[in-house]
């Protein structure tokens, strides 16, 4: 499982607020596809799929401020389990 990240954005504040979720859970992402947007104190920019594969799971909604580094979705590849069990695993492991 490829877990996506907000990149740097180079913003004076370091945050971001995602607008808008372009792919959905379950739809197919290619790497360097953008997956949704934000918008920083300068501009609006598309954040793309660190990965290819299936968007297993979306971790923040829209309207959310975020810093640079927080997760915001979930991609495993397509031989990947994408059950629920499987991904909260996933995400337990990153907070050790």
């Amino acid at each position: 499982m490829n877990i996506l990240r907000l990149p740097n954005l180079g913003a004076s504040s370091g945050e971001a607020e995602v607008v808008v979720w372009l792919k959905t859970v379950g739809e197919p992402v290619t790497e360097g596809e953008p997956v949704l947007e934000v918008q920083s104190d300068k501009a609006n920019v598309e954040v793309v799929a660190s990965a290819s594969g299936i968007l297993a799971r979306v971790l923040v909604d829209e309207g959310k401020i975020l810093k640079s580094g927080d997760v915001l979705a979930v991609i495993a590849q397509d031989d990947e389990p994408r059950d629920a069990a499987t991904i909260d695993r996933v995400l337990a492991e990153l907070e050790r």
